[in-house]
């Protein structure tokens, strides 16, 4: 009988052994299912953001070029850019010698850029929802002409309206200026920058506050605001400077494919 009793106690003993075991490898596998849903969870957050931010940050594309154009992007060094790349808020654009480029934001808008130009995409707000803008672009040197488009087309519809709330800025070393849908031209240095109208309107004024006063500019109407004094007074563009301006900045493809 004792045998007997010993016998049970060791086999209820193995049994419970056993189920601790087991118990154990269940609880261990639920702790890594838990652990990898947690994970997998932080992982579709963290995408979700990261591909939010993105979008966010995506301004424009190179849609033309023309000799070598490159871009720098968070202070790195220049490379070669390709038509179709993407550009981001913060991209640096240079176009090199005998180099064009056409630079296409996302609501439709472009800049073309004349040989050795180069620009900087400081700020790119768009919302489809809400119709509103709100772009910043600050020209270094060269000659760049600004097609801002007026229009306001919603994805779902693609019917046209004017923009809820639009504000389109162009700064350079000298100058600052406010579009509010136009077509316009700057000549960027050091020292001075040239604006020349050819749509729409736009308001010019020196970039730092020690020199006063503002340029309201129409069309076929220019002005010059240098480093050291206020917006200087409006000036007529004659067919010629149009046309000039016009030829700089227009890749010499494209305006062979206008002009038949």
């Amino acid at each position: 009988f004792l045998k007997q009793s010993e016998k049970k106690v060791k086999r209820v003993k193995r049994m419970t052994a056993t189920k601790r075991f087991f118990s154990k490898i269940v609880q261990s596998r639920h702790a890594s299912l838990t652990a990898a849903a947690v994970f997998l969870s932080v992982f579709c957050l963290s995408a979700v953001a990261a591909g939010e931010a993105y979008a966010e940050a995506l301004a424009a594309k190179l849609t033309y070029k023309e000799g070598i154009v490159q871009v720098s992007r968070d202070g790195a060094p220049f490379v070669d850019a390709k038509t179709g790349q993407r550009l981001l808020v913060g991209d640096m654009v240079k176009a090199g010698k005998d180099a064009k480029a056409t630079l296409t934001l996302n609501e439709n808008s472009t800049i073309n850029m004349g040989s050795e130009s180069r620009l900087e995409i400081k700020q790119y707000i768009f919302n489809y929802d809400t119709e509103k803008r709100n772009v910043v672009v600050k020209g270094y040197s060269g000659k760049m002409r600004f097609v801002v488009s007026k229009i306001f087309k919603a994805s779902a519809t693609g019917k046209g309206t004017a923009w809820n709330d639009s504000n389109f800025t162009v700064q350079t070393p000298t100058a600052t200026a406010g579009i509010k849908g136009t077509e316009f031209v700057i000549v960027v240095s050091y020292k001075h920058t040239y604006f020349a109208v050819f749509d729409g309107a736009i308001s010019a004024r020196n970039s730092s506050a020690l020199y006063r006063g503002e340029v309201l500019l129409g069309v076929n109407q220019s002005s010059v605001v240098r480093h050291n004094a206020a917006a200087g007074p409006p000036s007529n563009v004659t067919p010629q400077q149009r046309q000039n301006l016009v030829t700089d900045t227009t890749p010499d493809l494209m305006a062979r494919g206008d002009s038949g």
